[in-house]
């Protein structure tokens, strides 16, 4: 017996429009200002659209249960991407040994020439007069 098996297809340029997609692709979508803003009022409120929710607004915004539910997707990664950039802006603006050419703010206060040992602090029994 026979199996019948397609042969690999092989895709060519001529095939592929500029932006890496086949014509078999759907093509990207194009969302209106007014699709745009209530996707992100609904966004602010809710990270994460239960199916009922996710219809309702498809419906409303005329656009089918699958580009809301892959709009959200993508809009959590932007939202990580950004919330992880933020932070390693912040991180970056900190002083790190060793980082820095001056030198002087960096230094131990207790070993620093020209400032006095301070004197030992009172341990919390002391303070409290136990």
């Amino acid at each position: 017996m026979r199996i019948k098996r397609n042969l690999p297809r092989t895709v060519k340029p001529a095939d592929c429009d500029f932006a890496g997609e086949t014509s078999t692709g759907s093509p990207r979508t194009s969302f209106s200002t007014k699709q745009l803003t209530e996707l992100e009022k609904e966004f602010h409120f809710n990270k994460y659209l239960p199916r009922a929710r996710r219809v309702e607004i498809a419906c409303a915004l005329q656009l089918s249960e699958t580009q809301v539910k892959i709009w959200f997707q993508n809009r959590r990664m932007k939202q990580k991407r950004r919330v992880r950039e933020s932070f390693l802006e912040g991180a970056a603006g900190c002083k790190v040994p060793g980082s820095s050419s001056d030198k002087s703010d960096l230094a131990c206060p207790a070993t620093s020439p020209g400032r006095q040992k301070e004197a030992p602090r009172p341990s919390l029994r002391q303070a409290l007069g136990c």
